[in-house]
């Protein structure tokens, strides 16, 4: 089920109040889209407050600004939590899906400081889709950043993809290297600090949590850092700690027993793909497997290992953090980053990825690509 508001006409299909009203002198589609009202100069805010229909579980809209840069801003909000803001000439875009489960209201806010302004002075919205279509896969791949800006929750959204949930510590939007030809990738600044980007409270709908990473090693590390962790609502589910020798082991929470080791090292210098699958029963039994990719838009792996049948910590996964750590000359860049209930395969290949190897053996394994 999902509901559609195009703005084509004054009958609208959701509830909105506010100061916003229908224009034709922008669309993303069609002819006619929702614009921000007028804000003076001196400051305030022009808001469309949307109620959520009961039954929807996701948002998505067309979203564009035309402000001054860095005072005046597009400010999405779900409930009170911000979620996306945008600010300067911003040509029309998609958001991310967003996970609007159990909120009221959606907040579309047009906020400007006490001084001058620039453009259009406005923001306009067009095509609001709730959906009943829970939110299980989210992507970014940080093209709708800045180059050596930070990156914060409420603007990593938009052209990037899903919006993080959570941001911990400094890492900032980098062209110095990236996958394909995304642009950007994201990088910590100061290797050594605790600097994770999440995805937090997306739970999926079975026992199998997937997700991807796109990885460029710069320089060898000085020991060990911790790559990828999983979490559920009573702590950490498993965290996957990358080595000096470019070797990945995969733990039970932090690292109370090692269940899996990926052999096959990732290189220094270029860009891999790692992807995890947990399949996790409700009683907390299940077993984590890993492929990479040393051809990062390869569909045949370079190594595949899956690990015995243990219990696992934390409850139901419902958050991932990827993490952004290393030493001095030790760090890395992430790249098109990933979660879904199922395998997600290359960013960039629409071909069918064949199948895998069985997800049920008696204890970890390696294996190499054999097609």
């Amino acid at each position: 089920m999902q509901t559609v508001e195009d703005f084509e006409d004054a009958s609208l299909a959701v509830s909105i109040s506010g100061t916003w009203a229908r224009s034709s002198a922008e669309a993303g589609s069609g002819g006619w889209s929702y614009r921000s009202g007028t804000v003076p100069d001196t400051g305030g805010a022009s808001d469309a407050v949307v109620q959520v229909p009961a039954w929807a579980k996701s948002l998505t809209f067309l979203y564009r600004v035309s402000s001054e840069s860095g005072y005046d801003f597009l400010k999405i909000l779900v409930g009170s939590t911000e979620v996306l803001s945008q600010t300067g000439e911003v040509s029309w875009n998609t958001s991310g899906k967003l996970d609007v489960t159990g909120a009221s209201t959606v907040t579309f806010r047009y906020t400007k400081d006490s001084s001058q302004h620039a453009g259009l002075d406005a923001a306009f919205i067009d095509d609001v889709t709730f959906s009943d279509a829970a939110v299980t896969e989210m992507t970014n791949n940080f093209d709708g950043g800045t180059h050596g800006a930070t990156i914060v929750e409420g603007e990593s959204g938009g052209v990037s993809g899903d919006a993080f949930h959570n941001v911990v510590g400094t890492p900032r939007y980098s062209s110095a290297r990236f996958h394909g030809t995304s642009g950007l990738s994201v990088v910590n600044p100061a290797p050594g600090t605790d600097t994770h980007i999440d995805w937090g409270e997306v739970s999926q709908p079975g026992d199998v949590f997937c997700s991807r990473l796109y990885i460029h090693r710069v320089g060898e590390l000085s020991g060990y850092a911790g790559l990828f962790a999983l979490l559920g609502p009573s702590g950490i589910v498993s965290k996957a700690w990358l080595w000096t020798n470019g070797e990945i082991d995969v733990y039970t929470g932090s690292s109370t027993t090692k269940v899996l080791t990926i052999g096959r090292a990732l290189p220094i210098g270029q860009w891999s793909r790692v992807e995890f699958r947990y399949t996790i029963n409700s009683l907390g039994s299940g077993t984590a497997e890993a492929w990479t990719y040393l051809d990062p838009d390869s569909t045949i792996h370079d190594d595949y290992v899956i690990s015995s049948t243990v219990t696992w910590p934390g409850g139901k996964p419902d958050t991932t953090e990827f993490h952004l750590g290393g030493a001095g000359s030790g760090y890395w860049h992430l790249d098109d980053l990933g979660i879904g209930p199922a395998k997600l395969g290359p960013v960039s290949s629409a071909a069918q990825l064949r199948p895998e190897v069985p997800a049920a053996t008696p204890a970890a394994v390696h294996r190499t690509a054999t097609w």
